[in-house]
């Protein structure tokens, strides 16, 4: 014969008023009923559970023994059920993340539909930033989460990975560096430049590579826009190293801007990052694991 939860919910209450008159009138039953309930246990589980007499009452050792697990037990239960209630309720709720102008309008709009096909009720807020902007609004927890171009100067986020490809040159078809369809970063010394500006991990990526390579290039224009940049290159004022992805989307609308490889390889590596031991909402959970699935398929998180 088995025991089943109302009756260890009854005998848990009895327990712990120590009477069972007190635990009829908290559970709204009669007294008999509970110790029915209770004989029923102890015939169940052949021990004597409750020393009771007209003065007096207490749990035997044994009784002891059981009301402790069957404490437990009743939590575990009530848990499992509220895990389950939690599974079914449908994800809402505002979600923040911080991004850069250029991932903005290369990936979002597409997926932002997805997610919203996905997750009706839920808000997202985006934020657009720079990447190491975007790196310190997840650090000081202003936004969930953010997309940020690789490497990041911290260990304390936790990183997914999105993207990998690299960046090109950019110039007017005028210039005849762009002929070549490989060009070494030394021969961009006397080339004005159109970057980025220190919001972004790009400027400082670019900045390390003419540093290593004894270059101080001019820089004509600094920007947060990659259609800014563009449209400068489209007016031959400069050239520009910008990510293959951004190169491919503009590139189409300005046949006069053209490009060529780098021979130093400079990644254009993108990743979700999340603070190490932050907290997400289920809301935000739900985000996060859409924006993997969509660059990468579903992922191990």
């Amino acid at each position: 014969m088995e025991i089943d939860l109302k009756k260890l919910s009854y005998f848990v209450e009895v327990a712990r008023q120590k009477s069972y008159t007190a635990a009829a009138n908290s559970l709204y039953v009669t007294q008999p009923m509970l110790s029915k309930a209770v004989q029923n246990i102890e015939d169940v589980v052949g021990v004597k559970l409750i020393a009771r007499t007209r003065r007096s009452f207490e749990l035997t050792e044994a009784g002891r023994e059981f009301y402790i697990n069957a404490c437990a037990l009743l939590e575990q239960h009530t848990r499992l059920m509220s895990s389950l209630q939690e599974e079914k309720k449908e994800e809402e709720g505002s979600v923040s993340i911080a991004v850069p102008a250029s991932i903005m309008n290369l990936y979002f709009p597409k997926m932002l539909v997805e997610i919203a096909a996905l997750y009706p009720k839920v808000n997202l807020n985006v934020l657009e930033v720079g990447s190491n902007a975007a790196v310190e609004h997840v650090l000081r927890k202003k936004v969930d989460f953010g997309m940020v171009m690789l490497p990041v100067g911290t260990v304390d986020l936790e990183l997914h990975d999105l993207v990998r490809d690299r960046c090109m040159l950019i110039g007017h078809k005028s210039n005849l560096l762009l002929q070549k369809p490989m060009v070494n970063l030394r021969e961009l010394e006397h080339e004005d430049f159109l970057m980025f500006n220190h919001q972004f991990v790009l400027h400082d990526t670019l900045m390390y590579h003419f540093q290593v390579n004894g270059l101080n290039p001019s820089m004509k224009y600094h920007s947060s826009q990659d259609s800014f940049i563009m449209e400068m290159v489209h007016l031959n004022q400069g050239v520009a190293i910008l990510p293959r992805p951004v190169v491919m989307e503009w590139q189409s609308r300005y046949p006069d801007v053209i490009s060529a490889e780098l021979e130093t390889v400079i990644p254009c590596n993108i990743a979700l990052a999340v603070g190490k031991g932050m907290y997400l909402s289920r809301a935000a959970e739900a985000v996060k694991q859409a924006i993997c699935n969509y660059f990468n398929g579903p992922e191990a998180l």
